[in-house]
Order: C-alpha cells, then sequence, then structure tokens
C-alpha cells in the first residue's frame, strides 16, 4: 500500500512539473504519435508510462555516474511496465554495451528495431545500437 502511494505520488509530481509556462497557453508541444506513446498497442496506461520513463531516466543517469548494474535493475524495471517500448529496449542495449557484453547488446538492438515499428527515431536509435555492437 504504502508502495503505491508513494508512486502515485512520485507520478503526480512528475505530472506538475510537465507545465512550462513559456509556452503559449493554446499551443501544444508537437509529440510524434506512435504506438509506444499513444498506448495502441495494450501499453499500460500513462500514469504507469510515465513511470516507466522515470526509471529509464534514473537508469541513464546511474549509467553516466558508472554504475550499470543498478541502471540495467532500473531501466528492466521500466520494460516490466511497457515490455513494447522499443526505446527502453534500446536503452538496456546501451548498457549492455557499457559493460563489454556485445553479443547480449547486439541482441537487444536486434530486439529494439524489431518493436520500433514505423517509429523512425526508435528504428535509428536501435540501428545504431546494433552497429556500435558489431551487427550489420
Amino acid at each position: 500500500m504504502l508502495r503505491h502511494t508513494l508512486l502515485l505520488l512520485l507520478v503526480a509530481s512528475v505530472s506538475a512539473c510537465a507545465y512550462n509556462p513559456m509556452l503559449p497557453q493554446d499551443t501544444e508541444p508537437q509529440v510524434e504519435r506512435t504506438p509506444e506513446t499513444t498506448g495502441e498497442i495494450g501499453e499500460a496506461p500513462s500514469g504507469a508510462a510515465s513511470a516507466g520513463a522515470m526509471l529509464v531516466a534514473e537508469g541513464r543517469a546511474e549509467l553516466a555516474a558508472g554504475d550499470t548494474g543498478k541502471a540495467a535493475a532500473s531501466i528492466e524495471r521500466a520494460l516490466r511496465i511497457e515490455p513494447r517500448n522499443s526505446r527502453w529496449w534500446t536503452e538496456l542495449g546501451n548498457v549492455r554495451l557499457a559493460e563489454g557484453d556485445l553479443e547480449q547488446a547486439l541482441a537487444l538492438g536486434r530486439k529494439a528495431l524489431r518493436l520500433a515499428g514505423g517509429d523512425s527515431a526508435a528504428r535509428a536509435a536501435a540501428e545504431a545500437l546494433i552497429a556500435r555492437a558489431g551487427g550489420r
């Protein structure tokens, strides 16, 4: 129960931070609509997606700090929330690449590419990971 309450508070605080007073009130930021961002493939609800995004951001920070174990754990938790998110599989592949596990990084890059669909940015990120891991 406490865990759910903390998660709800965390999601609420991130949502509150999304307001940008510098944008005119009648203008919405342009976001590429993909299955990952719209929930069209049976994804988790947007609150859960936000929790996953926060976990991935945490994983990136942990990777930047050199803690690949914690980075992988954070991103794996995000993937349990949103297992079809191509970009997050690429993030995990980047962690495996940083660990020197080229075979695993390559496999994760290929999985990300399969899930990317028409998301050109996700496809490009997956292809870049594959190239860095020595594939193709």
